[in-house]
């Protein structure tokens, strides 16, 4: 390319076109100074769509390759070139964006991590089970970008974080007398919470042992795993089966039934080998190559927050408050109304911290588990069977076809067996006179057979007997014998013509009726999904409802624990409509998916967006949007300033040309349009700031000193 002003469609950026020179040569050959088809950076910049500043953004990184390229062809080094390479190097290498972490909450047995395995389109590379709660560690799922698909690398605590841990536990476990709480079987009391996770790790431990508190001794016994340094282990594989397998040792929490077993004075019946390494591990973190988290997203699946061991809970709720950006509440559609999820699950402290971090709009609820109802008593509400009215007709409609159809096939198949009789006995009679012609042509004589009458044998079209002895003996001629064959063969004929079409109307008949069979469960999954959809809808409404009513709950206490005048501080009534909420199907999706052979099919879902997991996906993928389109823009800024510095400090032979004006007066009035608008709104921002801050002091400080002033005066009065 000798000239700055060709074009190439496949360019999304405009550069200023640069002087021709020793070191410039190989970099207009590559082609980087093409500009684009109708598209500038200005323009570029103030689009609010991230697949277009992405492929801007990849057109930059390539624009920086050949940038690279050509610095490294020049024959000549200086201190100049190697600042270049460097700004190029830094700016290529500089993140779009900071992961999105999103924190998966909820109560054990949700279906958290059901939920995750369906977003990330894997079956059950979080370990499930119905029976206990998996998820004892907090589990880091992040995109992978290494050839092996499947990579895991587990993070345990700090010797000095694990004594610091067990030093508390035993001050749970412990009374105040030294010895062992007489709550230890209590699950749900911190001295059982404390047990449970001791015990996980020390199966053997005895009483003794316990009321010892030797801290450094219990420490010593995990020191191989209990690491100063960041050394996590890893996994990896291409099996996802033997790597989920690998993995469910880390995150399984493999509970035993509590209160089972007691503390030996001498040591229990556990071996070493049961040691349970969750309460050991700070975080396991999986790599998975899921086009969910390829916009940046690390699902965060967290332990239950409303597990009966504590220590799981208090694990996911430090974790979220110190980490996660975005929280996602998971509980099961059945109890997510009737228990007030949306009120109660966060918790006080937790709302508080989000309160503070202006966070609430970062929240969405997930009810999972949407295909267990009882279709039964959902349609016998008055609102979903006026809804079904419709579907209800068509379903009658359908069986009624059914049954028609299925009573011609019956019909049908009683006149085909009346017929195959005829064409079996027409067939065997032909046979025999077929052997009676047969002995006329070798010369034997042969008598007439006796023909027995219908009224003599009614079931029968006609039998041959054997001649009576004392009846005058006729012989069969070849002419009659030719005859006889004739009418059996055009009996055979037709009645084996009346069986074909009976077959066709009998095969015609099945395929109607297997074709409105297939009609019927398609109207059947459409009532039930009819059923799902309207729980679905009330369980939204409910959930939003909810939610901003415990918020303004929430607020109204805040305001009396500060003694102070509430005042609503937020539109409650815009906060419902802001909480998204997600009602999905894990399983439905799977089996929809085809990784539930061996389970029934999902009944009410007749494709995979009905089970809203695709929703609740692209969700997962959209919050990244902001955060990246910030990202490639400061990218392009960055460029632009690059660029054009560049081509600034680049010395001008006898073929340079001068920059385009153009593209300069173009640039120095995109800047100043940006400064004006960066003014207006830090005008903005600050003035807004100012308002909430003055607020702030009048409602917290100034009313409170209001408060004690008056109760001073009242005192003064009083004495």
């Amino acid at each position: 390319m000798t000239s700055g002003t060709n074009r190439s469609s496949s360019n999304v950026l405009e550069t200023p076109p640069v002087p021709h020179t020793r070191k410039s040569t190989s970099a207009s050959k590559c082609g980087i100074l093409g500009t684009p088809s109708g598209w500038t950076l200005d323009r570029l910049l103030i689009r609010d769509r991230p697949d277009t500043l992405e492929a801007a953004w990849r057109e930059g990184l390539k624009l920086l390759a050949q940038l690279e390229n050509a610095l490294a062809a020049s024959p000549t080094s200086d201190i100049a070139e190697e600042l270049w390479e460097r700004k190029i190097a830094k700016l290529r290498e500089e993140p779009i964006q900071k992961p999105t972490i999103i924190g998966v909450m909820g109560s054990t047995g949700a279906g958290k991590s059901s939920v995750i395995n369906a977003i990330l389109d894997e079956d059950d590379i979080i370990p499930t089970s119905c029976m206990r709660a998996c998820t004892a560690v907090v589990t880091e799922i992040m995109y992978n970008h290494d050839e092996i698909p499947y990579r895991a690398e587990i993070e345990y605590l700090t010797r000095s974080a694990w004594e610091a841990e067990l030093t508390i536990l035993l001050d749970e476990l412990l009374d105040e007398n030294g010895q062992v709480s007489n709550d230890y079987t209590d699950e749900t009391s911190l001295a059982g919470a404390a047990y449970s996770k001791i015990r996980a790790v020390y199966p053997k431990m005895t009483r003794t042992e316990f009321e010892g508190r030797d801290v450094k001794m219990m420490a010593d016994k995990v020191a191989n795993l209990l690491e100063e340094t960041n050394n996590p282990q890893k996994l990896s594989g291409t099996d996802p089966r033997i790597f989920r397998t690998a993995l469910k040792e880390f995150v399984d929490s493999k509970d035993k039934r509590f209160g089972q077993s007691t503390l030996a004075t001498t040591g229990d019946s556990l071996t070493d080998e049961e040691r349970q390494l969750w309460p050991l591990i700070k975080v396991v973190r999986i790599y998975v190559k899921s086009r969910a988290l390829s916009t940046g997203v690390i699902l965060v699946d967290l332990p239950g927050l409303a597990d009966a061991n504590a220590g799981r809970a208090k694990v996911a709720r430090d974790y979220y408050i110190e980490h996660a950006k975005s929280i996602w509440i998971v509980a099961p559609i059945i109890r997510a109304v009737d228990d007030g999820v949306a009120k109660t699950l966060l918790g006080d402290s937790m709302k508080r911290q989000l309160v503070m971090d202006g966070s609430l709009k970062s929240i969405t609820f997930v009810c999972s588990k949407t295909d267990e109802i009882d279709f039964t008593k959902a349609q016998q509400r008055p609102e979903v069977a006026e809804n079904l009215q419709p579907l209800r007709k068509e379903e009658a409609r359908l069986n009624n076809t059914r049954g028609e159809l299925t009573d011609g096939i019956k019909e049908y198949r009683k006149t085909k067996e009346i017929y195959q009789g005829k064409y079996e006995e027409a067939d065997r009679e032909l046979k025999e006179w077929k052997d009676r012609k047969e002995c006329l042509e070798k010369g034997i004589k042969v008598p007439v057979p006796h023909m027995e009458t219908t009224e003599q044998r009614p079931r029968k079209r006609r039998r041959h007997a054997e001649p009576e002895a004392s009846a005058e003996l006729q012989l069969l001629t070849p002419e009659q014998v030719r005859a006889e064959m004739t009418t059996l063969q055009i009996e055979k004929q037709s009645a084996g013509c009346e069986v074909a079409t009976l077959v066709k109307l009998i095969e015609k008949h099945q395929g109607d009726r297997a074709r409105v069979v297939k009609d019927l469960k398609r109207n059947q999954s459409a009532i039930r999904f009819a059923c799902i959809q309207q729980r679905n809808a009330y369980s939204v409404q409910t959930m939003q409802n909810q939610f901003a009513s415990g918020n303004e709950t929430f607020d109204r206490d805040l305001a009396a624990e500060e003694g102070v005048e509430w005042h609503p501080r937020k539109d409650y009534d815009a906060l419902k409509g802001e909480l998204p909420v997600f009602c999905v199907s894990a399983n439905g999706y799977q089996s929809l998916e085809g990784r539930r052979h061996k389970d029934a099919v999902v009944a009410g879902f007749a494709n995979a967006e009905q089970t809203q997991i695709p929703e609740l996906r692209r969700h997962c993928m959209s919050m990244t949007n902001e955060p990246r389109m910030a990202g490639y823009k400061r990218f392009l800024n960055s460029l632009s300033t690059l660029t054009y510095r560049l081509v600034a400090s680049l010395p001008r032979d006898n073929n340079a040309f001068d920059m385009s004006k153009h593209w300069m007066i173009t640039e120095e009035s995109r800047l100043r349009k940006d400064m004006e608008k960066l003014a207006l709104n830090v005008t903005s921002a600050v003035n807004v700031c100012g308002g909430k801050i003055h607020d702030a002091l009048r409602e917290r400080i100034l009313e409170r000193l209001g408060n004690i002033k008056n109760a001073v005066i009242s005192a003064d009065v009083l004495l």
